[in-house]
């Protein structure tokens, strides 16, 4: 869960349901792949909860139409999950892509999202 707009949501609630979604390399089609896959990885991390931080920097927002947006950012990525890692290195750098609608409620949510790591660690 997460705090967004005010509200405790998740992450579900911030996709559509016909959402399409690049993230670690693999697409995935409709809010029901998409919540599988967190709660996949909620479950692997579950008994050791790493720290985790992303700081969005550089956003670039056009309106395609007044319910249809284009975003892109950057991504720098910190975990303590990386074995041997420092955690003040930066584990990885993404440049990220998505479009959002806004929906029959009001809020904006995530129709589309992709992104790639131009700097990575390995």
């Amino acid at each position: 869960e997460m705090k967004f707009a005010g509200k405790t949501r998740g992450y579900g609630d911030v996709i559509t349901d016909d959402v399409c979604y690049n993230v670690g390399g693999t697409v995935r089609k409709g809010k029901a792949e998409v919540e599988a896959f967190y709660a996949a990885r909620r479950e692997k991390i579950k008994n050791n909860r790493p720290t985790i931080r992303h700081i969005n920097t550089n956003f670039r927002v056009t309106f395609k139409t007044a319910d249809e947006a284009e975003v892109f950012f950057e991504l720098v990525f910190w975990s303590t999950e990386v074995p041997g890692l420092n955690p003040a290195d930066v584990v990885a750098v993404a440049d990220v892509w998505m479009t959002c609608r806004r929906a029959k409620d009001g809020d904006w949510r995530i129709c589309k999202f992709d992104s790639t790591q131009p700097l990575k660690r390995v």
